[in-house]
Order: structure tokens, then sequence, then C-alpha cells
């Protein structure tokens, strides 16, 4: 968020360029297509000079974030519903009752 705050006051194309580079980075690290989608359309607002889009993409950071927030919850609960269901076959195995 530090580096969102300070693309989105200073407003320098620069700032604003780099920060959409770092998180065409991140999304490339974990596989977050929603993030590198962003970080493209940041980075050709800024390339085409589209201040009005630009702002209007970076003003809707904070929810981009909560949607990855969220997408990762629900990812994090299902596999942990996978666990469970899968935990009693483990110790069935482990007691040698099943081949």
């Amino acid at each position: 968020m530090k580096s969102w705050k300070a693309a989105r006051q200073t407003g320098l194309f620069d700032d604003i360029a780099c920060f959409g580079i770092q998180l065409k980075k991140y999304g490339d690290k974990y596989s977050l297509h929603i993030l590198q989608q962003f970080a493209d359309d940041l980075i050709l607002q800024v390339s085409n000079f589209d201040i009005e889009k630009m702002m209007a993409t970076l003003n809707s950071y904070p929810g981009l974030i909560i949607k990855i927030k969220s997408l990762h919850q629900e990812q994090s609960q299902g596999e942990t519903r996978f666990e469970g269901k899968i935990e009693p076959e483990r110790k069935i195995r482990s007691q040698g009752e099943i081949q």
C-alpha cells in the first residue's frame, strides 16, 4: 500500500509506471492473473497518457486487494475442508487397515 499511496499522491507518471511494474512482478511471481491484468492495464494507461483511466485504476487498487484477500481466504478454506476429508483416510492407512 505504501507504493500505491506514493504513486497516487505524486501523480507522477514514472512513479505510477514503477508501481505498475512492481505489481506485474508480484502477479507473475504468485501467478495472480487478476493482479497481472491490473498491472498491464495501469502500465498501458501510463504509456498512453490516459490520466482519467489511470487515476480510476489507481483508485480501484484497494478494492483489488480486498478481492485478492477474499479469493485467498476461499482457497485456504477449501484446502482446509479438503484436508479434513482425507485426514481419517490417512489415519486408517497408517494403522494398516486399508492397503
